[in-house]
């Protein structure tokens, strides 16, 4: 179907003679497309006035946070350091980040001093304090530092 907007208020005598047109020729016009498409015209038309069945997604199922988290320390992809729970991967405590600064790799713990808004409890601030700045620029020294975390804060 063929919309024709104009400006003034009713349809201009140019648009209802093109329409009568495509009306008239609306067959030859349908041919014409199912040729250049290979069927495809009358076949997405066909399935637009068709009604769509209901389709029943299953419902996602959640782990629920457990009773006894068994935490580990991660560090992902993009260079979060994180306390994970091994059982449901759910987050416990953001640590800090890896971050590069003039041309190093380091470790900044998530202190309000390094420019982080969230910060872990005081405890484990006193624990990893002294790990703000380790240099972590290979995957070796990332297993390192995961192992020092872990140490301090008696994960292992």
């Amino acid at each position: 179907m063929v919309t024709i907007i104009s400006k003034s208020d009713g349809p201009r005598r140019e648009d209802m003679a093109a329409r009568k047109i495509f009306e008239k020729d609306r067959a030859t016009i349908t041919r014409m497309a199912d040729h250049l498409t290979q069927g495809a015209y009358s076949k997405s038309r066909q399935a637009a006035t068709q009604p769509q069945p209901d389709i029943v997604l299953p419902e996602r199922q959640r782990l629920a946070p457990s009773d006894n988290p068994r935490p580990y320390v991660r560090i992902s992809p993009n260079g979060r350091v994180l306390l994970v729970d091994l059982d449901s991967s759910r987050q416990l405590a953001f640590l800090g980040e890896l971050r590069r600064q003039n041309g190093r790799t380091l470790f900044r713990l998530a202190t309000q001093a390094n420019g982080f808004v969230t910060t872990p409890d005081d405890p484990t601030l006193d624990e990893l304090a002294d790990l703000d700045g380790f240099e972590a620029p290979r995957k070796a020294q990332q297993e390192d530092l995961k192992t020092l975390i872990s140490q301090r804060m008696g994960l292992t």
